[in-house]
């Protein structure tokens, strides 16, 4: 059989790359062929058509994340790494970032086995850190792409034309730097994710205390421990 005159992988960095700079209009056939100098039905036998090719650049982009985790990190050590390291990730490529829908949290399905792994081999009860994943893995999402789409404080202001104090400004931005870009870890993201870990750092000391109750983020609530071993535990097959 012919060699393939272009790779898979050769198509995932150029639709990235357009991604970047067009947007999702830049991942049409027509603009993506041209721009790799090949047929659409080359693209096509290669990579699938664009919801396929879409799913697919996802998956290859997570797949390829390096999170710096550290098999001697203590798990709040790992879990801060895991999120702030989820988090450039997601801003370094704020159009892909917004093709992560709920029909393609596949691609992040092997980042949060990594740090489920972790915290099981640091003592975490199963449920307990799969829930953990959980919530980490919604906040950082949500937190960054709150981020992606909310416009710098300078634009805000000039749209508003208000006279009055902006409880935005007081509580929110009132330390924003024009110099920084959202590249700079803001002190939402880390006060989130910082009392979000302590809350769980508590519920791992519970859980430890009692064998027949695992406490959950809400509000003091227990659910039962099911019991299930902690070798079968996979967030793919529980859900985020």
């Amino acid at each position: 059989m012919a060699k393939p005159l272009i790779t898979a992988e050769s198509i995932y960095k150029k639709a990235l790359e357009l991604l970047d700079t067009e947007g999702a209009d830049g991942l049409s056939a027509r603009k993506l062929s041209g721009a790799l100098k090949c047929s659409p039905t080359t693209l096509y036998q290669q990579v699938g058509k664009r919801d396929e090719m879409i799913r697919s650049l996802l998956d290859y982009y997570f797949n390829n994340l390096d999170l710096n985790f550290s098999a001697q990190a203590n798990w709040l050590d790992s879990a801060y790494t895991w999120a702030t390291t989820m988090r450039r990730a997601l801003l370094a490529h704020p159009n892909l970032s917004r093709l992560l829908t709920p029909d393609n949290r596949h691609a992040i399905v092997d980042c949060v086995n990594q740090l489920l792994r972790i915290l099981i081999s640091q003592g975490f009860d199963s449920e307990l850190a799969l829930l953990t994943c959980r919530a980490l893995t919604h906040q950082v999402i949500s937190l960054s792409l709150t981020e992606i789409d909310t416009p710098p404080l300078a634009v805000r202001r000039r749209a508003r034309k208000k006279k009055e104090i902006d409880f935005e400004d007081l509580v929110i931005s009132h330390k924003y730097n024009p110099g920084k870009n959202f590249q700079d870890l803001p002190e939402i993201f880390d006060a989130v994710i910082t009392f979000t870990l302590v809350g769980i750092e508590q519920s791992l000391k519970t859980s430890r205390q009692s064998h027949t109750s695992i406490p959950t983020l809400n509000v003091g609530r227990y659910v039962q421990a099911s019991g299930a071993s902690a070798a079968t535990e996979d967030y793919n097959d529980n859900g985020i």
